[in-house]
């Protein structure tokens, strides 16, 4: 792709902000360093994705690093990267840092690892990864790029006193004025602070960043979640008119009450199940998810609204890879607003 076509819609970026992720979050001149790889697509939707992938091509030339900028074709889930892509990961050295921005997915690898997670862990990869910019709309970009314009060590800090309540909590219960009243077991279980920093190889994370993050015990969820924040379908993500509210039940989805939008949840589900092997773990509760990012708004794009300070996250499906035990294809994170927290029976002030 020419990046003539995006150049012009620079005027509305801050380049010193993509300068400042780079260097705050993968605190490139402490880590060794081979190349950086910016991969984008050409975009669906929105041109954002193109737009980010050249603001952060930019920012890492105007830091004097050896960078290449990829743009391939937007991908659905099970499409494969192109091939033009496939080869330049084959052959990318070891110790890079990889920065991603798609519209959707990146696409299936059918070589080296099944996921790009996985192939950045066994090649020594750091990465920044930011999937599903087909919801931000070049009228959204402001506020996309505030949440990246962040102090990480702040929000690494803020995230460290969360995350310490959560791996020493027993049982969590989170009430909200909109009717949200779950119990959730999280004895032994281990949260992930998603801060920004990203300074060990083979590690990386979303960015915008800004949350934590815990899979609860497999089956003890139990009580009523209220959706007031956006809703994650399997084709957008969706800002809702009305809440949706979902009944849950021994850590699954039990009921989802008849509502003008509770069906664009249902067919979300029953897509999932139908590509599944097990699709009863598709309803599973899998994740409680925690924004930490004071810089983020709801815009509609569950990576920055699941971030903001103010909001949690309840999601469904596959865990595994954070800790938990479901495996599954699928993982569909649901936002709400305005959580109260009870750790083992008390409030929890943040």
């Amino acid at each position: 792709m020419n990046l003539d076509i995006v150049l012009p819609l620079f005027g509305n970026v801050d380049i010193k902000v993509f300068e400042k992720v780079i260097k705050q979050s993968l605190q490139i001149d402490k880590m060794p360093l081979s190349k950086v790889l910016v991969i984008g697509d050409v975009g669906q939707g929105s041109l954002t994705s193109p737009l980010i992938s050249g603001a952060y091509y930019r920012a890492a030339h105007n830091l004097g690093i050896n960078t290449e900028l990829h743009i391939q074709n937007h991908k659905f889930v099970n499409e494969d990267i192109d091939v033009a892509l496939a080869r330049k990961l084959k052959t990318l050295p070891k110790n890079s840092v990889m920065i991603l921005n798609v519209s959707n997915k990146i696409g299936k690898f059918d070589f080296h690892s099944k996921s790009f997670r996985n192939y950045c862990q066994k090649n020594g990869h750091r990465y920044l990864s930011s999937s599903g910019l087909m919801n931000v709309k070049e009228r959204h970009l402001k506020y996309f790029i505030d949440s990246l314009n962040v102090d990480f060590k702040t929000q690494h800090k803020f995230g460290e006193k969360i995350k310490k309540a959560l791996d020493n909590a027993s049982e969590i219960n989170i009430q909200t004025k909109a009717g949200t009243d779950l119990t959730l077991n999280l004895k032994g279980r281990t949260s992930i602070n998603n801060s920004g920093i990203y300074n060990m190889l083979g590690k990386g994370g979303n960015m915008p960043a800004g949350e934590v993050y815990i899979p609860p015990i497999e089956d003890t969820a139990e009580g009523k979640l209220v959706l007031d924040g956006s809703i994650r379908t399997w084709k957008k993500t969706i800002l809702p008119t009305e809440p949706i509210v979902v009944e849950i039940e021994k850590g699954q989805v039990k009921m989802i009450r008849k509502s003008a939008m509770s069906n664009l949840l249902k067919d979300t589900f029953a897509w999932a199940a139908r590509r599944s092997k097990f699709p009863e773990r598709t309803k599973k509760v899998c994740e409680l998810g925690i924004g930490t990012n004071k810089s983020a708004k709801i815009i509609g794009t569950t990576i920055v609204d699941e971030k903001k300070y103010g909001t949690a996250h309840i999601a469904f499906g596959s865990n595994s890879w954070m800790g938990g035990a479901i495996k599954a294809k699928t993982h569909f994170d649901q936002v709400f607003k305005n959580p109260i927290f009870r750790i083992d029976g008390k409030l929890f002030n943040f």
